[in-house]
């Protein structure tokens, strides 16, 4: 097998060669409580991001990550809920992008979260120190 780019160096190699162009594909994302579900065209690295809307913007407050199998995969999140009240009119949405291996990247896939779902994945608050 001989290959060469576009700025003319080439190769070649003996072995057989496999050429992926084909970026994987996320489906059927879904938050159950503690546990978060998704399907993957191919294995790849999941990585999810748990956001809130900050004004226009939205703001990662945490970041999952997990070596994913084509097909069905499961996520269990430990919870880390805080006993704080939460106002009703903040949103959180969960995006999810998967790698395979050659470094093809998905499009990006979005979720949007409950208050109460988000709860559960939120990070802990830490203490605040007392004077």
């Amino acid at each position: 097998m001989r290959a060469s780019d576009p700025h003319s160096a080439s190769g070649t190699a003996g072995a057989a060669l496999t050429i992926d162009s084909i970026r994987p594909v996320i489906t059927g994302l879904k938050v159950r409580g503690a546990k978060i579900t998704y399907r993957l065209s191919e294995p790849a690295r999941v990585t999810i991001h748990l956001q809130q809307r900050k004004g226009k913007r939205w703001r990662t407050i945490r970041v999952l990550r997990q070596n994913g199998v084509a097909g069905k995969n499961r996520l269990l999140v430990q919870s880390r809920a805080r006993a704080t009240k939460r106002k009703p009119r903040v949103r959180y949405r969960a995006e999810a992008v998967a790698v395979d291996a050659v470094g093809n990247r998905s499009r990006a896939t979005r979720l949007r979260l409950s208050a109460k779902a988000a709860k559960r994945l939120r990070p802990r608050a830490r203490p605040r120190p007392r004077h």
